[in-house]
C-alpha cells in the first residue's frame, strides 16, 4: 500500500515538472516572437526585415552646422583654418588683430569684381592678375577651399570674420513684399549656403534682384565679442566701395579692407585722386553743397584753400584747407563760430572725371560736418567747374 502510494506521489511529481517545462519552452518562444517582431518594425519600410537599414553618411557641406573645433594645438589653426599655409595664417591673424581696434565690427570684407570662373585654381590666378594688394594683405584668399565659395552671382566679395569666436551664417535670400504699394520689401531665405560658430573666410558670390536692387545675399554675424551686422553685400553705384550697415553713430558695421588696402578694381570704376587733377575744381553734393577746392600754397602742408557753401538763406560757410593724404581728400575747416571738422575722407573719382565719391573718415565713422546728416556714409558729387 505504501509503495503503491509513493510511486502515485512521484509520477504525479513528474507530470507536474513535465507540464512545467512546457510552459517555460512556450513562454520563451513567445518571447523569441515579439522580439523578433518589434526589430522587423524598427526597421525602414520597404527593407526585407533581415537587412539592417544603412548609416546615414556624415554630412560636412556648407549649410550645415559644425562640431565644436577641437581644443587648439601646436599643429592647429586658431581661427579654424586648419589647411592655411603659415604665410595666410599669419596674414589672417595680423588683419584680425587690426580689428581689435574696430570693436563694434564683427567682419572685415572687400569688392573684388565679377570672375567668370568660380572654382578656387581659377579664382586663384584672377585675383592675383586683378587685386595684388589685396593678395599681398590677404594671401589666405588663395587657399580658401571650393565649400567655403559660396554663391552662383556674378560680383564677388571676400568675407572675413573678426575672430575664431565669430558666428557667421550666408542665405541666399529672395525680396517679398510686405504690404502694399512702397511699403517696402522684406527677405525670405530659400537656402543656407552656409553656417559656423566659428566662421572661417569666405568667398561670397551676390547679385542685385532686377525687380528690387536689392542684394541677394543675406550675411548676419556675431562675434565673440558681441559685435553683430546684418549685410546684403554690394557696392555704390558706379564704385568698388561696398554699401556698408551702420551702428547708432553711424559708424560702419563692416571693415572695407578694399578701401583700406587698395584695389587694382579701380580701374574697372575710378581713379585714385591727385592734387593736380583735384586742384581749381568745384564739386557740388546731391543735397546742394558745393565745395571749391583751390591750389594756392596758402598753408604749409597743404594744396590750398577749401570752402564750402549751400545757397539757402541761413547756411552757414565752411572755410579751411585740403590736401590729397593716403588716397583720401584731408579736409581741415571751421565755420563762422570757429567750430571745427578734420578729416581724411577716401575718395574715388570716376573715369570721367567728372563725379567723385567719397565717405566717411576711416578713424572717426564721420563725415565733413557740413555734410554729415546722421544716414550716409558716402556722399556722391558732380564737377561743376575746372
Amino acid at each position: 500500500m505504501n509503495k503503491r502510494f509513493l510511486a502515485l506521489c512521484l509520477a504525479a511529481c513528474l507530470a507536474l515538472a513535465l507540464c512545467g517545462c512546457a510552459n517555460l519552452s512556450a513562454l520563451q518562444k513567445a518571447m523569441d516572437g515579439m522580439s523578433a517582431s518589434s526589430e522587423a518594425a524598427s526597421e525602414p519600410l520597404g527593407q526585407p526585415a533581415s537587412q539592417s537599414a544603412p548609416a546615414a553618411p556624415e554630412s560636412r557641406t556648407p549649410g550645415t552646422r559644425r562640431p565644436p573645433r577641437p581644443a587648439a594645438s601646436e599643429s592647429s589653426d586658431p581661427s579654424g583654418s586648419g589647411t592655411l599655409s603659415a604665410e595666410g595664417q599669419a596674414a589672417l591673424s595680423q588683419l584680425q588683430a587690426e580689428m581689435e581696434y574696430m570693436p563694434h565690427v564683427p567682419l572685415a570684407a572687400a569688392w573684388l569684381g565679377a570672375p567668370t570662373w568660380h572654382d578656387p585654381a581659377s579664382l586663384a590666378e584672377y585675383l592675383k592678375e586683378h587685386f595684388p594688394n589685396i593678395v599681398q594683405a590677404a594671401p589666405f584668399l588663395l587657399e580658401i577651399p571650393e565649400e567655403r565659395i559660396l554663391g552662383e552671382g556674378e560680383t564677388l566679395f571676400c568675407v572675413i570674420p573678426r575672430d575664431g569666436m565669430t558666428s557667421v551664417s550666408v542665405n541666399q535670400v529672395r525680396w517679398k513684399p510686405t504690404g502694399g504699394e512702397g511699403a517696402g520689401y522684406r527677405p525670405v531665405a530659400e537656402e543656407i549656403l552656409y553656417r559656423s560658430e566659428y566662421a572661417e573666410p569666405l568667398l561670397v558670390f551676390a547679385d542685385l534682384d532686377p525687380a528690387t536692387g536689392l542684394a541677394d545675399i543675406q550675411i548676419h554675424a556675431v562675434a565673440g565679442n558681441g559685435a553683430e551686422v546684418e549685410w546684403y553685400p554690394a557696392i555704390y553705384p558706379d564704385t568698388f566701395v561696398i554699401d556698408c550697415p551702420v551702428d547708432e553713430d553711424y559708424a560702419s558695421l563692416v571693415w572695407d579692407i578694399g578701401v583700406w588696402f587698395g584695389t587694382e578694381g579701380q580701374e574697372e570704376s575710378g581713379l585714385p585722386p591727385t592734387e593736380m587733377g583735384m586742384a581749381n575744381t568745384t564739386w557740388v553734393s546731391d543735397d546742394g553743397w558745393y565745395l571749391f577746392l583751390t591750389a594756392d600754397g596758402s598753408a604749409p602742408g597743404y594744396a590750398g584753400t577749401a570752402e564750402a557753401i549751400h545757397f539757402m538763406d541761413g547756411s552757414t560757410d565752411w572755410n579751411g584747407v585740403w590736401k590729397i593724404e593716403d588716397g583720401g581728400l584731408h579736409l581741415k575747416m571751421t565755420d563762422e563760430w570757429g567750430n571745427l571738422t578734420e578729416g581724411n575722407y577716401p575718395l574715388e573719382v570716376s573715369l570721367s572725371g567728372e563725379e567723385l565719391y567719397f565717405w566717411c573718415d576711416m578713424n572717426t565713422g564721420k563725415l565733413p560736418a557740413f555734410l554729415e546728416d546722421g544716414v550716409r556714409d558716402i556722399v556722391h558729387m558732380v564737377l561743376v567747374y575746372n
